[in-house]
């Protein structure tokens, strides 16, 4: 089967939809008022300075506080065109807070489930990959955009033409991660949606990278990779105090054949209790069996994952929600912390309200993890006019979690103290 597999949504329950926007252009917004937000999916998003950036996805809104808005292409979901900003200086609610647009050249094409190449240190980033409304190539001609912040909010665009970019097999759900003067994808799915001259679906084994400064990608696949397989949906984190280089840690995800149209039935899993790790310089690979409460439902993709760092070095990584094997349109609604270096799991408070899968996350302030978008998976084509079922029960599709205080919230405290580790975690430490 085609997309449908790679990203199985509400959307996808409208495919076939005849829907025309032509009259509600207008109104139609990447950030629509509070009243009109039902949904966002499949975005992604980078803290850099004092704000959040989020890019691309599926948003699926109301025109009058009461009915769906169509779209173009994907029944009542419509493509997010444009760079969001979020303020992080100041508190907010997420039933108020504002989301500010930022226009995006055309060219730079929307896209969903894209991969940010982040190099913090010049306030700037690359979208890279992702599916493209109408099966539209990603990355035309080897042009590469670029996203320079202002420090304000807002920023521009501007393209750029790599080193080895048509050499590059375009993916989306790739594991990714940016360290300094590199970006590292792991994995991710090829098809007809992320390229048009792809046939049926490919999973994408290896890694490849990014240079910063010599602007060029290079495919370590054929010398070394961190894996022996394919991985897609999983994520990567950076631990920065983990040895002379750091480690990256991969989590979750599933493997699929190599083969052309993988069979989705014979996939294996990343499991969360023997955790892959390499080290990204010295292209070491590592593994470590962790205890406690492993995330149950492997394998498990396309969830949500942010740390933050300690005090004395060590770092914990939040996973929430995600999804079950393609096909079975079941979410997670349950979340964990994985303390390091104990490789230890605790298993936190559920998601607030529903299961949810293709949220995004980002560490923010001191202490918090934001919960961008998501939806519950499941939901029948005959319950999607009952808008009390599609709209999101998270004000603007926005949740936060206090790593210290282990709760779920819908207000961002600027104020809030440094990160501790909460006390479940103390007493494991203390108590071995």
């Amino acid at each position: 089967m085609g997309v449908s597999r790679a990203f199985l949504t509400l959307a996808s329950l409208f495919l076939t939809s005849t829907h025309t926007a032509v009259s509600n252009a207008q109104q139609i917004r990447d950030s629509p008022e509070p009243r009109n937000f039902a949904r966002r999916i499949h975005s992604s998003a980078t803290l850099i300075g004092d704000y959040v950036y989020i890019e691309g996805g599926l948003i699926l809104q109301k025109t009058d506080g009461i009915n769906l808005a169509p779209g173009p292409s994907y029944g009542p979901w419509n493509t997010v065109n444009n760079t969001l900003s979020i303020d992080m200086r100041q508190s907010w609610s997420s039933d108020s807070v504002a989301i500010r647009t930022i226009q995006k050249p055309a060219e730079a094409q929307p896209r969903a489930i894209a991969s940010l190449l982040v190099e913090k240190a010049r306030g700037e980033y690359y979208l890279w990959g992702g599916f493209a409304q109408n099966r539209v190539k990603v990355g035309v001609d080897g042009v590469f955009y670029k996203f320079t912040t202002d420090g304000k909010g807002g920023g521009s665009w501007s393209s750029e033409v790599p080193k080895n970019f048509k050499a590059m097999r375009v993916v989306q759900q790739a594991a990714t991660v940016s360290i300094n003067k590199t970006a590292y994808m792991v994995g991710g799915l090829a098809s007809g949606w992320t390229d048009p001259d792809q046939k049926g679906e490919q999973a994408v084994g290896g890694m490849i990278k990014y240079d910063f400064d010599a602007k060029a990608f290079i495919n370590d696949t054929e010398e070394w990779s961190p894996i022996d397989s394919t991985i897609q949906g999983g994520r990567a984190e950076f631990l920065p105090g983990f040895g002379k280089n750091g480690l990256v840690v991969l989590l979750g995800g599933m493997q699929l054949v190599l083969t052309p149209d993988p069979v989705h039935k014979r996939q294996q899993n990343f499991d969360f209790h023997n955790i892959s790790l390499f080290d990204p310089v010295s292209q070491k690979r590592y593994w470590q069996i962790a205890t406690g409460e492993v995330p149950l439902g492997t394998p498990r993709h396309d969830f949500c994952a942010a740390s933050q760092r300690t005090a004395d070095g060590g770092q914990e990584i939040l996973i929430a929600g995600g999804m079950n094997p393609w096909g079975q349109d079941e979410a997670h609604v349950d979340a964990y912390i994985l303390s390091l270096p104990g490789f230890f799991w605790t298993r936190v408070p559920d998601l607030p309200f529903e299961p949810r899968r293709f949220q995004t996350c980002v560490a923010v302030g001191k202490r918090q993890v934001l919960s961008i978008g998501g939806e519950p998976g499941g939901v029948k084509i005959d319950k999607i006019k009952e808008n009390a079922t599609v709209t999101d029960p998270a004000p603007q599709g926005l949740m936060l979690f206090d790593m210290t205080d282990l709760k779920w919230k819908f207000e961002y405290n600027a104020n809030d103290g440094p990160y501790e580790r909460p006390d479940v975690i103390k007493n494991w430490y203390k108590n071995g």
